[in-house]
């Protein structure tokens, strides 16, 4: 399927696969209660046009059965659409079936084949039609009626209902027979004589005529049958013989076999190369006193009688020896002049058909362009040779002025002048001959004009109307012409005639103008305005004419000659007013992107189109599909445009590189009759800058910056700062090897400290231990002494050397020394437990030392005498802090306690001479220690307090 935009088709999509039988054969087109294209293929299926989308998609009609194939759409109602198929009548909907249910029942056992029309009828009746058979379904009653034509009459073809509710049932013997749709009988029969041969297959009334489609044509008969024409593709533009179809709309479309045509029922007689002889350019008409029509072509000359029905070529002149390529006529009593192009004047008697060349010597090449009768004289202009005055007692008068203009029309006005229209200008010649001036042509305002005039008329009104090439009518009173110059104005400023030719100029009746001009034919009021156009729509021959081809005829007919042929329109009869098109914009479209805009829908949104994207076109139409050639458009673009662009019949506006903003495109169009749509069609886009140039994105490259500036500051500082770091760690490294190298020093001063006192106090263990073997000591005695020395040489790790500083690890020696070395593997007793609750402060070397050799006295005591053998668990409680719990200050305070089985009876600890405890007692008398017995009878308790020393 195609649509027509008002300037060219287009094939339209659908959804179905590129090779879908479902889309090859359309056979139905109408639209839905929406306004929407609805559209039934003859395999049964029925597409909707998305004027979104812009493709035809498949509907939700639903059906019982449209499988059957060679669907056919005979008419919709509503939703519902009635459909042909090979079994009957389908009706398809997108409602409930219920409705039309009855139609269907009634009509099931009846019709069981292709169903050759129907038709909806007023709210009364619903017609259906097979080959033999007319259903008429009466909504009412819901009841049927049925008639069976005659059997001598064979199939029906085609029908048509009328507005006498009655129905037209064309055949296929080419019988037309009427039925009234109330009586139920045959109120006309009419056999038409077109031959055996043709068949109807389409029939439509408009008016009070009827069109007939046959296999051979289209026929246009009357209402009783008698053929007024006979149209086929050898006198007409017919497409193609064989008719498919007949949609009178407002004018009639005819489908044929190669494509659609257009059909006009017009009032103008109209002679062409399809219908007559004529087969080229008509220049000249002349009437004689009997009514008979002579008409001058570039063919030959041609007569007709005064009612234009026996056109015929005049052949007593094909003796001439010269080319008849006749430029103008003019007719004296029964001699008719005929100006050649090539071969110069002849005139014929047209009482005798006898003719004779009219001074051949003198004119026998002249190009002649018009003749002029006036009395007893002749004008004759030339193309090529001037201006020449004929008088019968007067030899020849031969006017060529110095520049020598090409002449075009010689024109008598009531005042004594004749104007004689050049290509270079207007000449004014005295009706005596004695006097030839060029005229100065001006406008109102002083500006000359450099115009060709093709044609001059004189008014009843006084006025003078001056027919131009390309610049439309002008005009001027008889009063203001002066003897040199004419101020002439324009007729109208109506764009209808403007920047039009205007070949010839006419008035008819009600002093209106008739114009021939190079876009149809316009009818004028006195003032300008453009009361009906012509065009070869409305049946002219063509809507490009020639000058000094126009003739108005005895009885007021206006005839105009063109280049396919002459026209005759009758005054009385009436035209169609102008009436405003429709227009529409299409689409717009640029690279990438394409929105097509329904007529139908409101368009809700402002359409945006990106800066980037900024080259597009917008597609418009009128709605006016009489003489789309003829159709003519104004844009503008609001706010930039400061007037209207005239794009003649170009419907496509396109635009590049618009500023970023808002814009509003407006278009205005006229139809081929020139009326003009001024309230015209808007649409609203927006161009929308490019992302990177948008607020934000500036706002972001602010952001960007900032952040970019940021990071260079950072990445800056953070160089200062590493700098400033090296150099710190450097500095640290040289502060943290010389720190080193104190350290080491001092390392190396406290382990020669450590090593003198090892090596001083091993001198003093060798020397006592010698001292002892010389004396009488018992070995039991030597051995505990021995220990002792051996546990002063143990003391040594426990020392630790702080900043100048020789202090003593107590806390650690009671964990190696008195639990791991003394309870767990001297005395192997491990049914005794060791608290250590001795404080991990660093003491003086001195005051820990001696300590150290108390608290390993006292267990070595406790542990050989202080448990039983069969106890199983005791425990010893070592408590050592730098003040003790009685709130005793600046002291050190041990406290040593047990739970075994105390001293014995009657012996004071603190008095008692055995080796362990007199080296307790005098140990702590050394630092001048407090050392006291607090037992109980549960636990034996020595406590001990030595004051601190005083530093200064």
């Amino acid at each position: 399927m195609y649509k027509f935009n008002g300037n060219n088709f287009r094939k339209l999509k659908t959804d179905e696969p590129r090779d879908s039988s479902a889309t090859s054969n359309i056979s139905g087109i109408t639209e839905d209660q929406n306004g929407s294209v609805i559209v039934v293929t003859h395999p049964g299926k029925i597409y909707r046009w998305n004027s979104e989308t812009q493709i035809l998609e498949d509907t939700y009609f639903t059906s019982k059965r449209l499988n059957s194939g060679s669907v056919k759409l005979l008419f919709k109602e509503k939703n519902t659409l009635f459909l042909s198929t090979r079994s009957g009548l389908e009706i398809a909907t997108l409602g409930s079936f219920k409705n039309f249910q009855w139609v269907g029942e009634l009509l099931k056992e009846k019709i069981t084949g292709e169903i050759v029309d129907g038709h909806s009828y007023s709210d009364q009746y619903l017609i259906f039609i097979d080959t033999n058979t007319i259903y008429i379904l009466c909504r009412k009653t819901k009841s049927l009626i049925q008639i069976n034509i005659p059997n001598h009459f064979q199939e029906i073809s085609a029908s048509q209902t009328l507005p006498d509710n009655s129905l037209l049932v064309a055949t296929k013997n080419n019988n037309l027979i009427t039925y009234s749709l109330e009586s139920l009988k045959i109120t006309k029969h009419i056999n038409l004589e077109i031959g055996n041969q043709t068949q109807i297959t389409d029939i439509a009334v408009e008016a009070s005529t009827i069109w007939i489609g046959t296999n051979n044509g289209i026929y246009l008969t009357d209402l009783n049958g008698v053929i007024l024409a006979h149209f086929n593709q050898k006198n007409s533009d017919l497409s193609h013989d064989y008719i498919t179809k007949l949609q009178p709309e407002d004018q009639l479309w005819i489908g044929t076999f190669q494509g659609i045509n257009r059909g006009v029922n017009s009032k103008i007689i109209t002679f062409t190369p399809d219908n007559s002889e004529i087969y080229s350019d008509v220049l000249a008409f002349e009437e004689d006193k009997l009514g008979n029509f002579w008409i001058g072509t570039y063919n030959g000359l041609f007569k007709t009688d005064s009612k234009y029905q026996n056109l015929e070529r005049v052949t007593w002149l094909d003796s001439y020896n010269h080319p008849l390529k006749i430029m103008t006529l003019a007719l004296r009593e029964d001699k008719l002049w005929i100006g050649l192009q090539d071969s110069g004047l002849i005139i014929a008697n047209i009482s005798t058909s006898t003719y004779e060349p009219f001074y051949p010597e003198l004119l026998k090449s002249t190009q002649i362009s018009k003749i002029l009768h006036d009395n007893s004289r002749t004008w004759i202009s030339t193309f090529d040779n001037g201006v020449y005055l004929f008088e019968d007692t007067k030899p020849p008068t031969h006017f060529e002025p110095l520049d020598n203009p090409s002449f075009i029309g010689l024109y008598k006005i009531s005042t004594d002048f004749i104007f004689a229209s050049a290509e270079q200008g207007l000449y004014r010649i005295n009706i005596e001959g004695s006097s030839f001036e060029r005229m100065g042509l001006f406008d109102e305002y002083g500006t000359e004009l450099k115009i060709v005039i093709f044609s001059i008329l004189e008014g009843s009104n006084g006025n003078i109307y001056f027919g131009t090439k390309d610049h439309g009518v002008y005009v001027t009173n008889i009063k203001k012409i002066s003897l040199d110059d004419i101020v002439l104005r324009r007729l109208s400023s109506q764009d209808e005639l403007l920047e039009k030719t205007v070949y010839g100029i006419l008035e008819g009746l009600n002093s209106h103008i008739w114009a021939s001009t190079n876009k149809g034919v316009f009818k004028l009021s006195q003032s300008g305005e453009t009361i009906s156009r012509l065009t070869a729509s409305n049946g002219l021959q063509d809507n490009d004419f020639n000058y000094g081809s126009y003739f108005k005829s005895s009885n007021n007919d206006i005839i105009f000659g063109g280049v396919r042929g002459f026209s005759v329109i009758d005054q009385k009869d009436t035209w169609k007013a102008l009436e405003q098109p429709n227009i529409y914009i299409n689409s717009v479209s640029g690279p990438g992107f394409s929105w097509a805009i329904d007529p139908v829908a409101s368009l809700k949104t402002e359409l945006k189109i990106p800066e980037y994207r900024n080259d597009f076109s917008i597609v418009f139409s009128v709605a006016d599909f009489v003489d789309p050639k003829l159709n003519r458009y104004k844009y503008r673009l609001f706010p930039t445009d400061t007037s209207w662009t005239d794009s003649g019949n170009i419907n496509v506006a396109s635009y590049s590189s618009l500023p970023v903003g808002k814009y509003t495109f407006k278009v205005i169009g006229a139809n081929a009759n020139g009326a003009w749509n001024t309230a015209g069609a808007t649409i609203d886009f927006q161009i929308v800058g490019n992302w990177w140039k948008s607020k934000l994105a500036y706002l972001a490259y602010i952001t960007i910056l900032f952040v970019l500036f940021w990071l260079i500051l950072r990445t800056y500082r953070i160089h200062i700062l590493k700098n400033q770091a090296l150099e710190r760690v450097s500095e640290m490294e040289r502060g943290a090897f010389l720190n080193q190298n104190e350290l080491e020093e001092e390392r190396d001063y406290q382990d020669g400290v450590i090593d003198a006192i090892k090596t001083q106090n091993h001198a003093i263990m060798d020397i006592i231990k010698t001292c002892i073997l010389d004396t009488n000591s018992s070995p039991v005695q030597y051995k505990k002494i021995a220990s002792q020395l051996d546990l002063l040489q143990e003391i040594e790790q426990f020392y630790v050397y702080q900043t100048g500083y020789l202090g003593f690890d107590l806390h650690t020696f009671v964990e190696n020394i008195v639990i791991g070395t003394l309870v767990n593997k001297e005395f192997d007793n491990h049914h005794v437990v060791v608290i250590n609750s001795t404080s991990r402060q660093i003491i003086p070397a001195n005051i820990g030392s001696t300590l150290a050799v108390i608290i390993f006295e006292l267990a070595s005591n406790s542990l050989r005498h202080g448990f039983v053998a069969d106890s199983p668990v005791n425990y010893i409680d070592i408590f050592f802090a730098l003040n003790s719990t009685d709130n005793t200050s600046n002291h050190y305070f041990l406290r040593y306690s047990d739970d075994g089985i105390g001293f014995p009876q009657g012996i004071d600890p603190l008095s008692v001479n055995s080796t362990g405890l007199s080296l307790v007692r005098s140990l702590s008398q050394s630092f001048h220690g407090d050392l006291s017995d607090r037992s109980t009878d549960e636990q034996t308790i020595l406590c001990l307090s030595i004051p601190m020393p005083v530093t200064h």
